[in-house]
């Protein structure tokens, strides 16, 4: 699966077109606030998506978690919901839309 978050993040284009009929009319803006200083934007629209630092509109939802602890739930080493229950992610916004994409990347 993806080593990094920098290796998600750059498949997200070709996994939003691969699943662009799941994703059509769906619109989340995500804020992954990694324990380590950085913050990434996640807009995703209709089946596009778009990656940044920053962003003018407030996130629908916003992931905290350290990288290690946010790619082992990616990649399935870590069940989201034991995560949210031990503390090592915690979820602000809407919860469907993050479950909704980590079933994509599946």
């Amino acid at each position: 699966m993806y080593q990094s978050l920098d290796a998600l993040i750059a498949d997200l284009p070709r996994l939003a077109r691969e699943h662009a009929a799941e994703l059509a009319g769906k619109k989340s803006l995500f804020l992954f606030e990694l324990r380590e200083g950085r913050r990434v934007y996640v807009d995703m629209n209709g089946g596009q998506v778009t990656v940044g630092e920053s962003s003018a509109a407030a996130p629908d939802t916003v992931i905290t978690a350290s990288e290690k602890d946010l790619m082992d739930m990616i990649a399935g080493k870590m069940n989201p919901m034991a995560a949210l229950l031990r503390g090592k992610v915690q979820i602000k916004g809407s919860k469907k839309a993050l479950l909704d994409v980590l079933a994509l990347l599946k």
